[in-house]
């Protein structure tokens, strides 16, 4: 008499939905134009978008170190208020629409006018300046770097973190080179070449080319390395530093993309088996893992009657099935995963 394999599994679905990249525009027509105020009016082209995202950032032969990222923006316009009179600055913008997002603008270069400006305050968002108690004196905040630090360049305290309003615009030191990342699925490590005279790297990262999530981070370090979680697997990305010296900063270093791995399982899991009832075997369609794994059959009585290594990187696997009497039997895997299994004639 045929026997016959039943097996009761559930089925593993694993997976994410995302729209089409690009299907929102990127905005046009970028302006600065002072309001009067001692603030400057950054404005945009209305795309249709939901909202809006503005990275601002010191341009060329700005002494400061500025890179603030708002979102949310609903209006065609942004004002800034922490802009120094004279000093160099660019901004860009990407619009959001339905989930997803435009790429960016090209950056739109201005220099600030109007009545003077104090740039940082209290807790902010730029990650490098303020009223940071850190080094140079002042209320602590949340940027973590720098702040009312008058004692190295001279001039007025501003929230650069690395000196007083030192208007040369000469870099006084190099920017990276040398840059790498070692990328898992939803992390990376991303490193560079020291500079000499160097006590500060600015990081910046971004989503590449293709990317439909957005997203952008900065941070700063003593090291020439730096950790990065949140990333999206199988997808692109870049990222570009500068270095911090004593007074100065340099430029930033070219954009350095790099690409996260596929996501793969610890351990592999059962997504399905088949067919349910069978004859002489049962084959296992498995989400595949980054070691080895033990299979085992076992019988009710806790009798193993079937043991293997699964390799690595495997997708599919076939537990012979002949012969074995009728009764209940559970199919485990190394993660502790198991599934019923029915022998009947």
């Amino acid at each position: 008499m045929m026997q016959h394999v039943f097996l009761a599994a559930t089925l593993v679905v694993a997976g994410s939905f995302q729209t089409a990249y690009g299907q929102c525009t990127t905005p046009g027509s970028l302006a600065a134009a002072p309001d009067g105020s001692g603030n400057m009016i950054l404005s945009w082209s209305d795309t249709g978008a939901d909202s809006y995202t503005l990275n601002l950032e010191d341009a060329p032969g700005n002494p400061e170190v500025l890179d603030i990222t708002y979102t949310g923006i609903t209006g065609t316009s942004f004002t800034s208020e922490i802009l120094t009179p004279g000093f160099n600055y660019k901004f860009k913008v990407r619009s959001h629409c339905g989930g997803d997002h435009s790429s960016w603008s090209s950056f739109y270069i201005f220099t600030a006018d109007g009545d003077s400006v104090v740039i940082g305050g209290d807790d902010d968002s730029t990650g490098v300046g303020g009223d940071d108690g850190g080094i140079g004196g002042g209320v602590d905040d949340s940027t973590g770097v720098g702040g009312d630090d008058g004692g190295i360049g001279g001039g007025v305290d501003d929230s650069t973190g690395v000196g007083g309003d030192d208007s040369s615009g000469v870099f006084l030191c190099d920017a990276p080179d040398g840059l790498m990342a070692d990328a898992a699925a939803t992390s990376a490590t991303l490193s560079w070449n020291m500079v000499d005279g160097a006590f500060m790297y600015r990081i910046k990262v971004e989503d590449g080319s293709g990317n439909p999530v957005d997203f952008l981070t900065h941070g700063t370090t003593g090291s020439t390395s730096f950790d990065v979680s949140g990333l999206e697997p199988s997808s692109n990305y870049k990222f570009k530093v500068r270095t911090l010296c004593v007074g100065d900063h340099s430029g930033w270093s070219s954009w350095k993309p790099f690409t996260t791995a596929p996501l793969r399982m610890a351990a592999p899991v059962m997504e399905s088996i088949y067919p349910n009832p069978a004859a002489d075997q049962v084959n296992l369609v498995l989400l595949p893992a980054e070691v080895n794994a033990q299979l085992q059959v076992i019988d009710m009585t806790g009798r193993i009657m079937f043991a293997e290594v699964i390799p690595a990187n495997t997708t599919s696997f076939q537990i012979p099935t002949a012969g074995w009497p009728e009764g209940m039997y559970r199919i485990l895997l190394q993660n502790n995963e198991s599934k019923p299994l029915m022998i009947a004639r």
